[in-house]
């Protein structure tokens, strides 16, 4: 994965503002925003039309690819949520 470079920005925002994290929620795609969080990457940012990356995972019906998880071995309240 090209983000996983040392030198990467896994904040970069494309001309539209949205960054790899927005992409994923809109997407769900639970392991690409669980290693962008994990690489610290920034929920607060919002796109040119004032989105995050909730936001995005919410109108898409994605809001669990963006929770914490649980340890390994925990019960996990996620698939209640879908």
């Amino acid at each position: 994965m090209l983000l996983d470079d040392a030198n990467a920005d896994v904040d970069a925002q494309g001309q539209d503002g949205t960054t790899p994290l927005m992409w994923a929620a809109a997407c769900g795609n639970e392991s690409v925003a669980y290693f962008l969080l994990q690489k610290g990457c920034k929920l607060e940012l919002r796109d040119a039309a004032g989105r995050t990356a909730l936001m995005h995972a919410v109108t898409k019906g994605h809001q669990v690819c963006l929770l914490p998880r649980p340890p390994i071995g925990k019960r996990s309240t996620r698939s209640a949520l879908r």
